[in-house]
C-alpha cells in the first residue's frame, strides 16, 4: 500500500495546486484516510483541484495496489507471508451467526463487541488482541513503525486472515462469532459480507461503529493503545455493503450494553429495508434560546437559561428521526450555502445516516438560520428566521425512486409555493409516490393557500399541521380566533365537531389523510375514501381503513418540555408507522411517542431507535384529556 507521502505526491503529479495539497497535508491523514477522502469537502481545495485529486484517488483505489515497503527489505524471517485460505466452494451452512463489528479506532467498537458477544453467547475474535503481541515483535525486528507501509502491506493483511480463520473454525463448529476490527478498507467492497458468509457457512451482519472526530481523538489520547497511530483521526467513509450504524459520540459507558443488544437485534432482524424516503424542503441551523421569559416591551431585557446550536427545519428533524428508526433508507433534499452552517448541516446528516446526494451546496445564497426563543412558562417557541437558500428552493429529484416524500414548510418558501408545488405533487401521484406535506406556518388564505396552486391539495397523500395551521389552510383560522377571542392555540378551544369540519374541508379538496397535532391534548386523524387513498398513497402497503377518524390522547412527559421540532418528530414517527403498515390508531401513537421523545428533556437528545420507541410506548402513561375514539364517518 502506498504511504501518505506517495499519495500526496500523486496529487501534485496530477496537476493539483500546491495550496490544495498543503491544505490536505495539514490534516495529517493516514494513507487509508487519504484514499477515503472527499476532496470537495476540504476547506481550501477549489473545484478543479478536487477533480484532479479525485482522479488520483480513483487510480490508487483501482486494484491491485502494489505494496511498497519503505527502505531496505525486512530481515529474513521477520514475518513470512501467510498463505491464502479462500475455499473453492462455499462452506456448508451450520446455522451459526457472525457479527462483524467495524469502525475507526476509538469509536467504542471493542466495548460494543464485548457486550454483543455476551448477549449472543458468542466467541469474541478481537484483531487487536490476536495481532499486537506478535506484531510489535515483527515491527521491532523489521525496524518499522506501526503506521508505515511495512505494517500495512505485511502485518495487517495477515492479522485479518488470522481473524477470519479463527472465526471460520468457530462457525464450522456451530458457534456464533463476533469479530471486531477496523475493516475500513474491506467494507468498501459491496460483496464483503457475501464473501464472508460463503467462507464461514454462517449468517453474517455488519455493525459500523463511529463517533465524531473529536471523540475519537480524545479516546485515543486517553488509552494509549498499541493500535493507535500518531496521525490525526478522521471519519472514514461509510461501508458500501449492508450495515447497521451505531454512533457512540453521545453514548455513555453505562448505555453501551443496551446499545449493543439493540444493535444485534437490528443487525439480524428479518425485516429488510423496503424502500427509500426523501425528506425535502426547509432546513436551517437553529440558535435555540432555552428557558426564555417574555419581554415587557420591544426594547426590553430578558435572560435565558441556556443556548444551543442545532440542526433544524423539516428536513433535518424528520430525516434524523426516520433514519434512526431504520426500516428504510432516508435521503435529504435541500439547499445550503457554502459556509460554516452549511458544513454543520452536512456533518449532521452524515452522522445520522441520512443520504446527502441531493443536497445542493452553493455559495450563491447563505444557509438559512433561525433564532428560537423557547419560553420557560409553557415550552412553546417563537421563530425569527433568515431564509437564505430556503427562499429559493424548488425540489428537483426523480420522485419515482422514493416510496414517500416528506416536504416541509412550503408556506415560508416563496419559490416553492404555487405552480412548482402543484407540479411536484402531480409528479408524485403519477409515479406512485406518497407526498406528505407539513404545512408549518400556514397562512390564512383560502383562495390561494399555497400561492396560485390551490389544486395542489388533491395530490397530497398525508397533510400534517397543528390546528391553527390546518384552519389557515381552509381559510378559517381568523374566524375561529375571533369567535373565541384568542390569539392562537385553537386546540384548547375547538370542539370535536369543529376539528372534524376542518378535516373534512381538506379531504374534500383531495387529500388522502389529514393528521392534526393538538399539543398536550394529543392528535387527530381522518382518512378519505378508498379511491382517494389508493391514488394519493401510491404504492405504500399501508394499513389504513378508508373513511375513518381517530383521536388519541398525548403521552405524559417526565421532564421539562421543549417543543422545538415536536411537529417534525410527530410526522416522522407517523410516516414510519404508515410505511410499516400501521392502522390509524397506531400511526397517531407512534407519532405522539416520537414527539414526546423529542420534547421531553428527560429523554436522550438523539433520535430514538425503533426498539427504544417500542419500549417507551409500552410503559407510557397518557394524559387524561380524551378518550379513545375511532369511528366511521360519512363524507
Amino acid at each position: 500500500m502506498p504511504s501518505a507521502r506517495d499519495i500526496l505526491d500523486a496529487f501534485r503529479a496530477a496537476g493539483t495546486s500546491d495550496a490544495a495539497v498543503d491544505a490536505i497535508a495539514s490534516l495529517e491523514l493516514s494513507a487509508d484516510d487519504l484514499l477515503d477522502l472527499n476532496p470537495a469537502e476540504v476547506w481550501g481545495v477549489a473545484d478543479d483541484d478536487a477533480e484532479r485529486i479525485a482522479g488520483a484517488i480513483a487510480a490508487f483505489n483501482r486494484p491491485p495496489r502494489v505494496p511498497q515497503p519503505p527502505g531496505p527489505p525486512p530481515p529474513p524471517g521477520a514475518l513470512p507471508a501467510m498463505p491464502g485460505a479462500t475455499p473453492s466452494a462455499a462452506t456448508p451452512a451450520t446455522g451459526a451467526r457472525c457479527l462483524v463489528v467495524a469502525g475507526p479506532p476509538g469509536s467504542g467498537k471493542t466495548t460494543l463487541a464485548a457486550h454483543a458477544a455476551r448477549s449472543m453467547k458468542a466467541c469474541l475474535v478481537d484483531k487487536d488482541a490476536l495481532e499486537w503481541p506478535l506484531a510489535n515483535c515483527a515491527l521491532t525486528a523489521a525496524g518499522a513503525a506501526k503506521d508505515d507501509a511495512y505494517y500495512n502491506s505485511q502485518i495487517k493483511p495477515s492479522a485479518y486472515e488470522t481473524c477470519f480463520r479463527v472465526a471460520a473454525q468457530n462457525c464450522a463448529a456451530g458457534l456464533d462469532v463476533v469479530i471486531v476490527a477496523p475493516f475500513t478498507s474491506l467494507v468498501k467492497d459491496s460483496t464483503f459480507l457475501e464473501a464472508l458468509a460463503k467462507r464461514f457457512g454462517a449468517r453474517v451482519a455488519l455493525l459500523w461503529v463511529c463517533a465524531d472526530p473529536e471523540a475519537l481523538a480524545r479516546r485515543q489520547r486517553q488509552r494509549h493503545a498499541d493500535q493507535d497511530t500518531s496521525v490525526k483521526v478522521t471519519l472514514p467513509a461509510r461501508p458500501v455493503c449492508p450495515h447497521v450504524l451505531v454512533d457512540t459520540s453521545a453514548i455513555r459507558e453505562a448505555e453501551m450494553r443496551s446499545t449493543a443488544v439493540d444493535a444485534v437485534t437490528r443487525a439480524f432482524s428479518t425485516t429488510q429495508t423496503t424502500g427509500r424516503v426523501l425528506c425535502a424542503g426547509h432546513v436551517c441551523v437553529d440558535v435555540v434560546l432555552e428557558g426564555c421569559g417574555e419581554l415587557s416591551s420591544r426594547e426590553g431585557y430578558c435572560e435565558v437559561q441556556s443556548t444551543r446550536l442545532a440542526a433544524g427545519g423539516s428536513v433535518a428533524n424528520c430525516a434524523s428521526t426516520l433514519a434512526s428508526l431504520e426500516a428504510y433508507g432516508v435521503d435529504a433534499h435541500c439547499c445550503v450555502g457554502d459556509d460554516a452552517f452549511g458544513r454543520f448541516l452536512l456533518d449532521y446528516f452524515r452522522e445520522n445516516s441520512v443520504g446527502t446526494a441531493h443536497i445542493n451546496v452553493n455559495e450563491e445564497h447563505p444557509t438559512s438560520t433561525a433564532c428560537l426563543p423557547v419560553y420557560g412558562k409553557d415550552g412553546k417557541r417563537a421563530v425569527y428566521c433568515a431564509q437564505g437558500w430556503n427562499a429559493h428552493f424548488v425540489p428537483n429529484v426523480d420522485v419515482a425512486t422514493y416510496d414517500a416524500i416528506l416536504l416541509g414548510y412550503p408556506h415560508v418558501m416563496p419559490a416553492l409555493r404555487g405552480a412548482p408545488l402543484a407540479q411536484f405533487a402531480s409528479r408524485c401521484v403519477e409515479a406512485g409516490t406518497c407526498l406528505c406535506l407539513d404545512v408549518n406556518e400556514a397562512s390564512d388564505d383560502y383562495e390561494m393557500p399555497l400561492g396560485d396552486a390551490s389544486d395542489a391539495y388533491e395530490n397530497i397523500g398525508v397533510l400534517h399541521g397543528n390546528l391553527d395551521e390546518a384552519a389557515a389552510c381552509v381559510g378559517r383560522k381568523k374566524e375561529f380566533l375571533e369567535r373565541y377571542n384568542i390569539k392562537d392555540g385553537l386546540e384548547n378551544v375547538l370542539s370535536n365537531a369543529e376539528i372534524e369540519s376542518i378535516a373534512r374541508a381538506l379531504l374534500r379538496r383531495g387529500c388522502g389523510v389529514v393528521l392534526f397535532t393538538l399539543g398536550p391534548l394529543g392528535a387527530f386523524a381522518m382518512t378519505n375514501d378508498e379511491p382517494t387513498l389508493r391514488r394519493t398513497l401510491g404504492r405504500l402497503n399501508h394499513g389504513l381503513q378508508p373513511s375513518h377518524v381517530s383521536r388519541r390522547a398525548a403521552f405524559k412527559a417526565d421532564g421539562a418540555i421543549d417543543t422545538v421540532g415536536a411537529g417534525d418528530a410527530f410526522l416522522a414517527g407517523a410516516v414510519a408507522s404508515l410505511l410499516s403498515g400501521g392502522d390509524l390508531d397506531r400511526v397517531l401513537d407512534v407519532g405522539l411517542a416520537a414527539a414526546l421523545w423529542r420534547v421531553d428533556a428527560s429523554r436522550s437528545s438523539r433520535p430514538p431507535r425503533r426498539g427504544e420507541l417500542e419500549e417507551l410506548m409500552g410503559g407510557l402513561e397518557r394524559l387524561p384529556t380524551v378518550a379513545r375514539t375511532v369511528y366511521d364517518f360519512v363524507a
